[in-house]
């Protein structure tokens, strides 16, 4: 069934008609930086369901979990995420920001509004939680070949993998722009190499493609209900890595990620499975490290190299996706602002954040040195990576439930479609917290974390706005009273900042009380920021004249576009009224938080967001206004 309503008039640029051969970089580059992580899983995913599960691998568990992992590939990505999520897109882009921005399209219920945005931050909350993992359980995943090669290198797995990850996280700085083409070689490598070492196998026993067929993980689901329970632990581990594809559909495109998924990586990555089921077939002592016994002997350090590079690679995607999420959640004022480098002139999106990387850094060393291997963190991983599909699958619901389907028949088949989705969610999510004290507490701790400091932050900005509001004068109501004042005009423009275009700000008011003089022109600038990732401000300027020579502007920006003042500035200047862009002032107003006496647990959070807002990067420096033509007004509030 096709989502036809769902999908907007803007087309997706990539779905346009190319060249073959920029099909084909796209392809490569599409590889290289969503499948990184989904390519890594082989390295863990079996071993750990039979881990998790306690049962001995004989031959009817050993077709009933690959049955499963392969049918959850079939299900969960290739239907779940290619025919029902992904087409629900925002002007093409994806992701958990574009999801939460279709639901609030045209709401007007409150307290939807509230569990929309409180469902996003959570779901949020588990894709940092899974990306300070991912390099953490990869890496060392790869990096445990070497105690198969020899079991006298077994302790130097963990010392190897926190060097790796040292490396990796202090080149951050470099950008990721790369990633595209070279490391797209890489991963079709890694790709042909996994499907190599499993046809190598299954040609030994062609018995295991029995378990394409689902009714082998039926069965074993029956004879061991609790058992196949505790496997869907480690079976989602299967599928790390899955939301990748929507949230990178705003680089590539639905064409390039269906062609690279149904061609090239979903055909390697079940070949690999069947091949470590066909070795478990034949001698199933092979189970502590399943993947690694495919590997011919002397191929073993080629093996670990190339899983290692691949292990990076996979870290490097997730990585750039939480500095590419955390901007938006900048952008969209859900957190405090943080010093943003671009790291590429070519790709506007390519950001590197300097504090959520030595962050994430120390986290990821803390993780390898509490876990100590790959098994033991599986345990978080799975949790993190469900708790973000789960998200979606309800998100995708509240937009289902909105008004896609026209027709009512289509409309409660689409209900019950993706109420089956929430329910192999919630199946996938009570399997991965039975071993919560044993690694899951990690991903809740994560996550709670980020949703307090998101709530926090939202929270105390609405306070401000609301005291701001209780204390200012509406402009038009202001000017009346003093714009005719006696006083001493000056040449040049004077720009005043403001949060909300309706009020004065505090600056403007400290600025007529102060002066003695006025500029001839006056701007009260707002940079609003829309749920849409892509706006042009020259045709989303809101500009009213509120007196002679005083205008309103407001500029409106898409969460994935950087405010360009000094842009704006000039269009108005072209097109509304001649300014003389080098004789500009601009005015801050710089608050600064006391906090007052309140119970214990409002004074915490208070607290908290006092000093959010300390460490909160200064508009007048994430707006880049030159110091030479900036008066920054500090202000004291009480809260």
């Amino acid at each position: 069934m096709k989502l036809e309503s769902v999908i907007t008039s803007d087309q997706i640029q990539n779905e346009t008609h190319s060249s073959s051969k920029k099909n084909q970089s796209m392809i490569l580059a599409c590889i290289g930086v969503v499948f990184g992580d989904i390519g890594t899983s082989p390295l863990y995913a079996l071993k750990t369901s039979f881990s998790l599960c306690g049962l001995d691998a004989n031959a009817l568990n050993i077709l009933g979990i690959t049955s499963l992992i392969i049918w959850s590939l079939l299900l969960i990505v290739s239907y779940k995420y290619f025919f029902w999520v992904m087409p629900i897109h925002n002007k093409g882009e994806g992701g958990l920001i574009s999801l939460m921005a279709r639901c609030l399209e045209n709401e007007k219920s409150e307290k939807m509004k509230r569990i929309v945005l409180a469902l996003t931050f959570i779901g949020i909350g588990f894709f940092i939680g899974d990306g300070m993992i991912t390099p953490a359980i990869s890496v060392m995943s790869a990096v445990e070949g070497l105690s198969v090669y020899s079991p006298s290198l077994a302790n130097y797995v963990v010392p190897v993998s926190l060097s790796i990850l040292i490396l990796l996280f202090t080149l951050q700085h470099k950008g990721s722009f790369v990633l595209g083409s070279v490391f797209g070689y890489f991963i079709v490598l890694w790709f042909l190499w996994l499907a190599g070492l499993g046809v190598a196998q299954i040609i030994k026993d062609p018995s295991i493609l029995k378990a394409l067929n689902p009714i082998w993980g039926l069965r074993f689901i029956l004879k061991y209900p609790s058992g196949a329970f505790l496997a869907f632990g480690g079976i989602i581990l299967a599928v790390t890595g899955c939301e990748a594809l929507y949230a990178d559909l705003g680089h590539f495109g639905i064409k390039p990620i269906k062609i690279s998924w149904f061609f090239i990586v979903l055909p390697c990555l079940m070949l690999n499975y069947l091949g470590q089921a066909t070795l478990l077939l034949i001698n199933p002592d092979y189970l502590n490290n399943i993947f690694y016994q495919l590997v011919p002997f002397e191929w073993i350090p080629f093996s670990v190299l190339i899983a290692t590079i691949a292990s990076v690679i996979a870290s490097q995607s997730i990585i750039s996706g939480i500095f590419s999420i955390v901007r938006h959640c900048i952008m969209l004022d859900f957190i405090p602002r943080l010093k943003i480098k671009h790291t590429s002139s070519d790709y506007i999106g390519q950001v590197y954040i300097p504090s959520i990387n030595y962050t994430l850094l120390i986290l990821c060393c803390l993780i390898v040195q509490i876990f100590q291997n790959s098994d033991r963190l599986s345990h978080a991983y799975g949790l993190s990576v469900v708790g973000t599909m789960l998200i979606t699958s309800i998100l995708l619901f509240l937009i289902i439930k909105k008004n896609i389907f026209i027709n009512t028949y289509k409309r409660y088949l689409a209900f019950a479609i993706i109420t089956v989705f929430i329910m192999i969610d919630l199946l996938f999510l009570g399997s991965s917290l039975i071993k919560f004290f044993e690694g899951g507490w990690v991903t809740i701790v994560i996550s709670v974390l980020i949703y307090a400091i998101i709530d926090t932050w939202i929270s105390g900005r609405k306070m401000i706005d609301n005291i701001s509001k209780l204390k200012a004068f509406k402009i038009k109501d202001y000017l009346k009273k003093n714009v005719h004042s006696e006083k001493r005009l000056v040449p040049g423009t004077a720009v005043f900042f403001n949060r909300s275009s309706n009020i004065i700000p505090t600056s403007f008011d400290t600025y007529i009380q102060n002066n003695p003089y006025s500029h001839e022109k006056i701007i009260f600038l707002t940079v609003h920021v829309t749920y849409q990732p892509r706006t042009i401000p020259s045709k989303n300027m809101t500009i009213e004249e509120i007196h002679d020579n005083i205008w309103s502007v407001v500029v409106h920006y898409g969460y994935k576009q950087t405010p360009d003042i000094q842009k704006a500035l000039k269009w108005f200047c072209e097109n509304v009224h001649e300014i003389d862009l080098q004789n500009i002032q601009f005015y801050f107003s710089q608050q600064i938080f006391l906090v007052g006496k309140h119970p214990f647990k409002r004074k915490v959070q208070r607290t908290l967001f006092q000093y959010l807002s300390k460490i909160s990067l200064r508009s007048t420096d994430f707006f880049k206004i030159p110091h030479s033509h900036l008066i920054e007004l500090g202000a004291y509030t009480k809260i």
